[in-house]
């Protein structure tokens, strides 16, 4: 349905309003839990500044929301309306039984928080997914419009019952998009709504498709020129280059190896997608202010941030929190608000005060994890099949490595703690270090092969380089960072085999 702006319920700007609405709401809650004991107006309280910190993060997803559906009706001339998606998502896919407020502020405060609190967090719920969603869609969209506007993706050869060779209307189609984007789809019907009715309304600038063929025309006439001094031989090689794009093509092989390599990290980018989708919203308010120079959006979306991937930090390293008085259990549940003031108490502290540069420590740590995820590291198949490669992913796999290792202590320590660590770094890097036979092989080959490689500059890694090959600065950067392997990591390139652990020089194997 058309998309109209509804009006909102909250002026996101201002704070104090909401602030007072708050407190005017919890002193007629208290009011009304006076003649009770203290615990019941304790209970209240957090209840009143639970619902208040989800509605300022539901408040955030709403704008988030809202925002890329306007970007989405500017392709198309329609998207989805805030209230359709409450209607429609809340008390279904989710589950949820509650879908009004039936408690009587007066009558019960503990019980209409309560309910809130649930339809508070339903409403995130929905909203978390449908973002994730309108961010893919835009995603084709902007690819769709490139294709018309930019050629991107489109050659005068796929135009369906071409007959002649040349740049053309037939070169610009929906169908056209399909089979070069989403050959998967054997027919348009299946593709999104979005797409489909982006084609209807948009058409390709004759202009610009005869922009395309005089460009053609002219290429065309320099390989002619230039084929007229060439010999035989080289003129081969030469129409080759041109035509194909490089000089070789890769092999089987190769092309199955950066399949494999695509097919183990696109899922765990793609797994750690809703944990970095805070930080993503706080990034993207930030770029835009920069970029339209509104300096409270940019400040803004450097709070949010700055406090999201500081939380990334602490649940990577959750050994960090005590020290900077932080519970195990807030990390994943103080609000971004609530965080980002922890922050920013550090921040104010002297430079050389051990919680400040811990602080930072942790951000910055945050910061890796996040980029890590971004979705410029996925690749397409497609691209991959033609020949693309996935480079190493050496910086994930340390990351994986480090973690895999605080895993294995925590196991011997505590289970239990061990299983939340388990399941936090499936949320941030999308790997289950449960299944411990998938993460030792990528780590093998981290340690053994890519990291070698790109340290030593030599391909073939520990296995297939020999030593009488290396400089003497070659093998002191192999050994060192076997060693550094073996006593960090705790494990042996040599004897290619797991660490139990190391006492007095002593190594006990597995």
């Amino acid at each position: 349905m058309a998309w109209t702006p509804r009006q909102p319920r909250i002026d996101y700007s201002a704070a104090d309003a909401v602030r007072e609405l708050s407190t005017l709401v919890l002193e007629i809650a208290f009011k009304n839990v006076s003649s009770k004991e203290s615990k019941e107006k304790n209970r209240v309280s957090i209840a009143a500044e639970r619902l208040a910190s989800l509605e300022r993060r539901r408040n955030q997803y709403e704008v988030a929301f809202l925002e890329n559906q306007a970007k989405i009706s500017s392709y198309i001339g329609e998207a989805d309306a805030l209230q359709d998606l409450y209607k429609t998502g809340q008390g279904k896919e989710l589950g949820s039984s509650i879908e009004q407020i039936t408690a009587d502020l007066y009558e019960e405060p503990l019980k209409y928080f309560k309910q809130s609190i649930a339809i508070t967090q339903n409403q995130i719920d929905v909203l978390n997914p449908a973002i994730l969603s309108s961010v893919d869609k835009l995603a084709k969209l902007a690819q769709a419009k490139d294709f018309l506007t930019k050629g991107a993706g489109a050659t005068f050869e796929t135009g369906v019952g071409i007959t002649r060779k040349g740049w053309g209307p037939e070169d610009f189609t929906q169908a056209v998009f399909r089979e070069k984007f989403y050959p998967e789809l054997e027919e348009e019907e299946k593709m999104s709504k979005e797409l489909q009715l982006f084609f209807k309304r948009h058409k390709a600038d004759p202009k610009f498709i005869e922009g395309l063929e005089a460009k053609r025309l002219k290429s065309e006439w320099d390989i002619k020129q230039r084929e007229i001094t060439l010999d035989s031989e080289q003129r081969s090689k030469d129409i080759h280059a041109v035509t194909m794009g490089r000089t070789t093509l890769p092999g089987t092989a190769e092309i199955n190896r950066n399949l494999e390599r695509m097919n183990i990290y696109n899922p765990m980018i793609n797994e750690s997608n809703t944990a970095m989708l805070p930080a993503s919203i706080g990034f993207t308010n930030m770029i835009q202010g920069k970029k339209q120079e509104k300096q409270g959006l940019m400040e803004q979306g450097q709070v949010m941030y700055d406090a999201e991937t500081f939380r990334i930090g602490l649940i990577f390293n959750p050994a960090a929190a005590p020290g900077l008085g932080i519970g195990p259990d807030e990390v994943r549940n103080l609000s971004t608000e609530q965080l980002s003031e922890k922050y920013e108490k550090f921040l104010s502290l002297k430079s050389n005060d051990p919680k400040r540069i811990r602080a930072l420590q942790i951000n910055e740590l945050g910061k890796e994890i996040y980029h890590e995820n971004s979705q410029d590291k996925t690749f397409d198949p497609l691209d991959v099949k033609r020949g693309l490669t996935v480079p190493a992913y050496n910086d994930r796999d340390e990351l994986i490595a480090q973690a895999y290792m605080k895993f294995r202590a925590y196991k011997n320590v505590n289970p239990t703690m061990a299983e939340k660590y388990r399941e936090d770094i499936k949320y941030i890097l999308g790997v289950d270090l449960r299944h411990e036979g998938t993460v030792r092989n990528i780590l093998k080959e981290f340690f053994r092969t890519n990291f070698l490689e790109g340290a030593i500059g030599v391909k073939g890694g520990y296995d297939k380089i020999k030593k009488e090959d290396l400089t003497d600065t070659q093998q002191i950067l192999a050994g060192e960072w076997m060693d550094i392997v073996k006593h960090k990591y705790y494990y042996d390139i040599i004897e290619d085999k797991w660490i139990d652990g190391i006492k007095d020089g002593q190594v006990t194997y597995e």
